[in-house]
């Protein structure tokens, strides 16, 4: 059910209790007003929780990203009439959830290793963090958010940054980065020869170099979590083999 712009409302949510409303803001000065939109403030009722969520596209210039942000979400937030109970408890929620966007973002806290790309972090619509890595000829390159960090694969480097504290740390790859794959609450990078498992501070635990001569990809955990079955190319091109490693060694 659509809901109006007035006024407070309350919703119970997983026993608290939290109230919320739509407010009018507005871009420019008193009469020079312009680009008004509209927010949605959620407070809980005992004053643990509050969160102010835009209702438009703040942080857009060409569509596609923005695209990515309501396809996370899950919803067309363009009106406040999409506003419904059932969104108001996904926002609470998805507070302390993070995703990132590959675009630059100013007026946050930056964090520069290289130059020519950058990923921005966000929670919900907000930009809360952008990190600018250098531009590399690896198509693989990419960034994954793994609990409060951003993981960056770049050519033949991984950063590790702590989206909290704004500090990072990295890690060499050997032949060039291919993937970020979870499995089983771990993160694990494939690379050109073989996989880097990492523990929840983003620390090696094993490394196994010699399952691939041009790449590793799939995978699939056993019922049990303690074997890992990937694809390896051991005859390029086009020679996959599948192997089954332990989780616990990379043996």
């Amino acid at each position: 059910m659509a809901v109006s712009c007035k006024g407070k409302r309350r919703l119970t949510y997983k026993g608290k209790e939290y109230i919320w409303s739509i407010r009018e803001n507005y871009e420019g000065c008193f009469a020079d007003r312009y680009n008004v939109f509209h927010e949605l403030h959620i407070t809980a009722a005992d004053k643990s929780f509050s969160t102010i969520f835009p209702l438009r596209p703040d942080y857009d210039d060409d569509g596609e990203n923005y695209k990515r942000m309501k396809e996370y979400l899950g919803i067309d937030f363009d009106i406040p009439e999409a506003v419904t109970p059932s969104f108001v408890a996904m926002i609470i929620e998805r507070e302390d959830r993070y995703f990132v966007i590959e675009r630059h973002t100013e007026k946050i806290p930056q964090i520069h290793i290289g130059s020519g790309k950058s990923y921005t972090v966000m929670n919900n619509v907000r930009p809360i963090l952008s990190v600018e890595v250098s531009e590399t000829s690896n198509p693989f390159d990419t960034a994954y958010i793994f609990g409060k960090w951003l993981c960056i694969g770049s050519d033949r480097k991984a950063y590790f940054v702590d989206i909290e504290k704004a500090e990072y740390h990295e890690m060499d790859i050997p032949m060039y980065f291919g993937y970020f794959r979870e499995f089983g609450g771990r993160l694990y990078i494939f690379t050109g020869v073989g996989i880097i498992a990492l523990d929840n501070d983003m620390n090696k635990l094993w490394q196994n170099d010699s399952l691939a001569v041009d790449g590793v990809t799939g995978g699939e955990l056993s019922a049990d979590g303690k074997y890992l079955t990937v694809s390896c190319e051991l005859d390029p091109p086009g020679g996959w083999v599948d192997t089954t490693i332990s989780t616990e060694t990379g043996r």
